[in-house]
Formats: structure tokens, sequence, C-alpha cells
């Protein structure tokens, strides 16, 4: 059983509650063996879909009590998933009309969201335990509790600005919601995870780059859950740092970890939007940011990073790669490999995640741009998922090679899978 899923059971305890209906994002961290290890638990399911994952048969037991909410407009990945859920069959599956969901993408403000689920898990019942509307903290798990009804446990809806929020009067005319956070359990448990593995080594060499000196002042755009000012706080113990994003949520969650880290008062919070930052002209001698300029429009964030840094201060971006593919270090024939390594990931329209970027620093007006591409090992990702992921896309002469050669990564311990970021440093006149 996963660390998160002895928490939410031992909360689930704590509350007094024997079954309830739970609603999470596929962008949870180990969202296949949470659901798993609470099977027991859970009276009803409802999944947000953004990316294929080839464990769906973990719903197979629950399958006539799970909701599946997808957008219309679906990329091949998603199209994937959807497809593979089609085949359960589970108890709905639905696609928001003209909408497409990313890790960031605030569904809970489409109207037919939190109806969809309302209905559906009122036509279940078996959600069973009544508790009164509270909030607290239950071994690192935080929770807020409102309405009345059956439970209703709400994950936090990976990068949405507004998670539940927008949601919560209509459900709550039904149920009795019971708001997750903590730093175990999404979008928080996912970055903080990231930080821990060969991801920090690009930031690293990003912050390297742009060269903090004591003194200075320093603002990172999207910060998440804090997890790269607390490492700049504690290598850099003589800079004032403010880091800044657009989720409340991630704020609050941030500026906890800070807390515990012993930096908290070190770092200010600030609430904002990265193409409408709230800062004067000139007012930081580094900005930097990671992994943002996907979601948002990249020109404006562009303009904006180089108007708040002072004349001679130098501005710094990493993004993910929808460019490039994953590389998967196995021994196989080129005509494999090209269906072996995949392109993943998510991009708005008018958002950078390619090689793009370094044509974008110099038109921006930055000047001795260096280029910095990096690679990532990806510790997510198993081989068990490579295997499944690829299986639909290979013949069976394929997957026996594939399966062969897989087999042979694993027995050498040379298997693993890497991702690309685009990456660039530059510095205003």
């Amino acid at each position: 059983m996963s660390e998160a899923s002895e928490k939410v059971r031992g909360l689930l305890d704590h509350l007094g509650i024997r079954k309830a209906h739970f609603a999470l994002h596929g962008f949870e961290l180990g969202w296949p063996e949470l659901v798993r290890s609470l099977e027991d638990r859970i009276a009803g399911l409802a999944l947000v879909i953004h990316a294929d994952n080839p464990n769906v048969s973990v719903l197979a037991p629950l399958a006539s009590r799970v909701i599946a909410i997808a957008g219309e407009q679906r990329a091949q990945a998603v199209e994937e998933m959807y497809q593979r859920l089609a085949a359960l069959p589970i108890g709905r599956l639905v696609a928001l009309k003209a909408y497409t969901i990313h890790p960031w993408s605030d569904v809970a403000k489409e109207p037919a969201f939190a109806s969809e689920l309302a209905s559906f898990f009122k036509g279940l019942g078996g959600a069973d335990g009544a508790v009164a509307p509270t909030s607290g903290e239950h071994d690192g798990l935080t929770y807020r509790i409102e309405g009345s009804g059956p439970p209703l446990v709400l994950f936090p809806l990976s990068l949405a600005a507004s998670q539940w929020e927008p949601a919560l009067p209509a459900l709550q005319q039904q149920f009795t919601t019971i708001v997750l956070g903590g730093p175990y359990i999404g979008a928080v448990a996912n970055l903080e995870f990231r930080a821990s593995g060969s991801y920090m080594r690009t930031v690293r060499n990003l912050l390297i780059e742009l060269g903090i000196e004591p003194g200075q002042t320093v603002l990172e755009v999207g910060c998440g859950s804090g997890a790269l000012v607390r490492y700049v706080a504690k290598q850099h113990p003589d800079v004032a740092i403010t880091a800044l994003d657009v989720n409340r949520y991630l704020l609050g969650e941030a500026a906890a970890l800070a807390e515990r880290d012993g930096v908290g008062d070190r770092i200010t919070f600030r609430e904002g939007d990265a193409c409408a930052l709230p800062f004067p002209d000139g007012s930081f001698d580094r900005v930097f940011s990671s992994t943002v300029m996907e979601e948002v429009d990249a020109d404006r964030m562009i303009a904006e990073l180089v108007r708040v840094t002072k004349p001679g201060g130098r501005v710094g971006v990493q993004t993910r790669s929808v460019d490039r593919p994953r590389w998967v270090n196995i021994s196989v024939p080129p005509e494999l490999r090209a269906k072996v390594d995949y392109i993943s990931g998510s991009v708005v329209h008018g958002g950078c995640a390619d090689a793009s970027l370094y044509e974008r620093f110099p038109r921006a007006g930055l000047r001795d741009v260096q280029a910095i591409p990096q690679v990532a090992v990806d510790e997510r990702t198993t081989p068990s998922a490579v295997e499944q992921a690829l299986a639909s896309r290979l013949n069976e002469d394929e997957r026996r090679q594939f399966s062969e050669a897989l087999q042979q990564a694993v027995k050498t311990g040379t298997f693993f899978v890497a991702a690309t970021f685009h990456a660039a440093v530059g510095t205003k006149p």
C-alpha cells in the first residue's frame, strides 16, 4: 500500500467514514495504486482524464461505479485512455463539449462537470458515514468538510487555479464534501517527487547560468509547491526571494512546506499571473521560471519577465519539450526505435514547449543568450508502464522484439526513460 493510500485510509477511519465517493485527477501521482488500495472504501469514483495510463485495468472491479471525464477535444494519448475506459465498460464516460483538459485546466468551472458528478453519485448510493462541517489536519493530510449528505472525498484537481471551489456550491447541496490537501497528494506530491530526482539537476544548471549573487533580489514565476525557491533559499541565504503563482492552493501548500523546512521567513509568496506580473519595472536582479511557459501566452510571459528585471539583470527559463521524443533506453533496430521513442506533454495555443524558446529570448530584447538544452530521467516511468503503453502501437513481431530488448535492459540495469528540456538564460541590456 502506498504512503498516500495509508494516509487517506487513516483519515477515513479518523472521521468515521466507512465508504465514500471519491473524485481525483489523472495527474494524481500513482492513482492506480491508490484506487487499488482503497477499493473497499470506494462507493463511487470520478476520474478526470488528461493523459493515457496503461494501468486502467485497475478500474475493472469498480467499473460500474466509475465516471470518467475527458474533454471533447482530445490529444492522441487522451484518446487512447478514453478508448481503454470505453472498453471496460465503465458506469459513465463523459466528454465535456468543446473542451480540452490539461493538468492546469480549470475543469470545475465547467457547469456540466459538477452536474455530471452529482447525478452519477446520487444514482449509486453506498457512501456511509456522517461527518459534521469542520477542518483540520491528520497525519499530513489537511481536510475541509462542508455541506450535508453522503461523504464525497475530493482530491486536488492537479494544477487547476480554482481547484474545486467553483463546483462546491452545487456538490454541497447533495453531499458532504471533504476537500483534501497536503504534500502527499495531488500536484504537490508530483512536484515534490520531481524535484527529488534528476529534474532538479536541470534546474541547478539553469540557476548556475543565472548567476545568483549575494544581496540580490530573485523572483520565481510559477513556483508551484515551492521546491525550487526552497532550494535557492538554502543555497543563497543572503538573497531576497519572491515566489509567484496563479494557483492559490499551490501557494498555500508552498508556504507550509517552506515553514516546515525553516525558510518560510526568507521567501515572500505572491499570487499573480505570469502574463501580468504584479511588480514595477526593474524590480529584480534575477528572474527565472521552469515548466510554466507551456501553459500561457509565451510572448506575453517573456515580455513580463524582461520588464520586471533590472537592467543588467538576468532571465532564465526552462520548458518541457514536445518537439523531441522521450528516449527509451533499450537496444532495438532503427525502424522499431521510431515507434518506441514517443512524444508526450501538453502545451496550450501560444505556449512554448519547443526550440522556439531560443529565438524568443533575443526577440524579447535579451542579450548574451545561452542555450542550455538538457535531458532528465523520468523516475516515474516503469518498464511495465512503457510496455503497456506501447502495446497498441506495435505489431506482434515488434512487441516480441521490444519485450526481449526491454527484459535485457532491465537485467543489465540500463533501462531508463529520459525527457528533453529546453532552457535559456539571457541578460537585459
